[in-house]
């Protein structure tokens, strides 16, 4: 089945912030993905990335090298992703939600999985045996909420009488999906495909410190495991004694602890955002 409709409908003005106009922004909200520089600088700053275990074959002390971290970037990327249940990079979804009667009254009330939403490309009724029956024009959707995954169908237009503005329902569709009324809830009814993610380069900074967070806190615990051997010494020659100690694993965890807490803190404040808190149906 094909889904190339040549429509896309988008939500008002950026993703993030929510709705906000693309011009005459004196700051920037959004970047590109965090770069290895600006990890170290805003997250690693002053830690020395390097191992206290020495390679048993070469001697010398093991790097965590830039293609390292730019690897950790990455896999924290996802993890983030997992976390929050944000889509962060612009991603092609296709879901079937069920037809809900109590849902779809209230102006057809749809929540999809995936947020935040870009645009959507299609809506369609489409059955088991996958053959569109009906296809909702792009027209009708209402893209407000987009960002919390919210899709409403307003099928109306406005018209100027006399008296004033009515709004009077237009075509033979609000009368083909009236018939659907008597059924309170159908399995996979309707068919939904939509982008989710934020534009390409323009990642709200505060995902981007959440992903550096998570990031760090991975570096952090594999340098901390070298740290583990031998945290105190002593010598003791003809009567003399010396001793040493050092903190160990420990030197990093006043650091952790602070990102753990950046972390839940930033993951439920961006769950919040993106309506991921809460949970719709009348099942």
């Amino acid at each position: 089945m094909s889904w190339d409709t040549g429509q896309s409908k988008g939500g008002r003005g950026l993703v993030f912030p929510d709705g906000a106009n693309t011009d005459g922004t004196s700051w920037d909200r959004s970047a590109p993905l965090i770069t290895v520089e600006q990890l170290k600088n805003k997250h690693l700053f002053g830690i020395p990335l390097v191992s206290n275990l020495r390679d048993p074959t070469t001697g010398q002390l093991a790097v965590f090298t830039p293609e390292m971290i730019e690897d950790e970037i990455g896999d924290a990327a996802a993890k983030v992703e997992f976390e929050t249940g944000l889509t962060i990079f612009p991603t092609s979804f296709e879901e079937k939600p069920p037809f809900d009667k109590h849902l779809y009254e209230s102006f057809f009330y749809l929540k999809t999985k995936n947020r935040p939403i870009m645009s959507i490309e299609a809506l369609r009724v489409t059955p088991s045996n996958e053959q569109d029956i009906f296809e909702m024009p792009i027209e009708w959707v209402e893209t407000a909420n987009l960002h919390r995954g919210q899709v409403n169908v307003i099928p109306y237009s406005i018209a100027l009488t006399r008296q004033g503005t009515a709004v009077p329902a237009t075509g033979s569709g609000p009368a083909f999906l009236s018939v659907f009324g008597w059924r309170n809830w159908v399995a996979a009814f309707w068919r939904i495909q939509y982008t989710a993610g934020f534009p390409s380069g323009k990642i709200p900074k505060v995902v981007n410190e959440l992903i550096g967070v998570v990031a760090a806190m991975e570096i952090l615990s594999m340098l901390a495991s070298t740290y583990g051997k031998g945290q105190s010494s002593s010598l003791s020659i003809d009567g003399l004694s010396s001793s040493t100690s050092s903190p160990g694993p420990e030197i990093f965890t006043r650091r952790l602890k602070d990102l753990a807490d950046k972390r839940v803190w930033l993951t439920s404040k961006l769950k919040a955002w993106a309506g991921l808190k809460l949970a719709v149906g009348t099942i």
